[in-house]
């Protein structure tokens, strides 16, 4: 049994454009900080506002689309859950928190990213007594649920299957839309519709995105050369890589390398 929270991932997320498809493995901790979004769970779609904390379990789908051009800004941190804390998926995913309290969390928040990041003994056991403290701010204002809406629910299973089975498959240079769609119960064009409809963008283009973010993250974090990147992500070849690579992130791999670990 685990005794503390185990923290795999800090960040802050900001920018204009943050908007996508989500799966992650582990339970994610946001706190809103700027910004307005649309935010998707299962079926009900939350108008996301700052002073709001999602705390939303593994393998969760979820899809964010930002209401306008703002600044969007989020604190986040992915972890394995605590034993003693697992009736915490019991409790809504969004809550609303005051104002006083917003000030705290954005107080502790650099707090527990330098702990995490810090090599010094004990600092695993300090970034994870922070994280605790957000966690019981979350459960402490969890009967403040902000509004949200019934959405259709018609064919998002079939999106959701369909997903899913992107991203179990992701590394198979093979894998078509076609078998998507038959994993997903639909013909390829109604499929293709109806994935635009909920997702915002065709799944060809979906898949290709969800690839060359794995690939910046091997790139970043592995001394895997390009051809064995490409090979690890579902891509037939180094042109087919470095022709979607660019038609993506605007420049090709090594210049996007450059950039990134300045």
């Amino acid at each position: 049994m685990k005794t503390i929270p185990i923290i795999k991932r800090v960040g802050v997320n900001s920018g204009t454009g943050i908007a996508g498809t989500f799966l992650d493995e582990e339970f994610v901790f946001h706190y809103i900080a700027g910004g307005r979004w649309n935010f998707r769970m299962e079926d009900r779609m939350y108008r996301i506002a700052p002073g709001n904390i999602i705390l939303l379990p593994p393998f969760m789908l979820h899809v964010v689309r930002p209401v306008d051009r703002r600044n969007l800004v989020q604190y986040v941190i992915h972890f394995e859950l605590l034993e003693g804390l697992s009736d915490l998926q019991k409790l809504p995913m969004v809550v609303s928190i005051p104002l006083n309290e917003q000030k705290r969390i954005a107080g502790l928040f650099s707090q527990v990213k330098r702990e995490w990041r810090s090599p010094e003994p004990g600092s695993d056991l300090i970034s994870a007594g922070i994280l605790t403290q957000f966690l019981g701010i979350y459960r402490r204002y969890s009967d403040d649920v902000p509004p949200s809406n019934p959405v259709n629910s018609s064919g998002w299973q079939n999106i959701e299957r369909g997903i899913k089975f992107i991203h179990a498959n992701y590394q198979r240079p093979g894998l078509t839309i076609g078998e998507v769609s038959r994993n997903a119960g639909q013909s390829m064009p109604y499929f293709c519709k109806l994935f635009k409809d909920y997702i915002g963008m065709p799944p060809l283009l979906y898949l290709n995105n969800y690839r060359i973010s794995f690939a910046k993250e091997l790139m970043i974090n592995t001394a895997s050369n390009l051809s064995e990147i490409a090979e690890k992500t579902g891509f037939s070849s180094i042109y087919t890589f470095s022709k979607v690579f660019k038609k993506i992130s605007g420049e090709c791999p090594s210049g996007w390398l450059e950039k990134a670990m300045r």
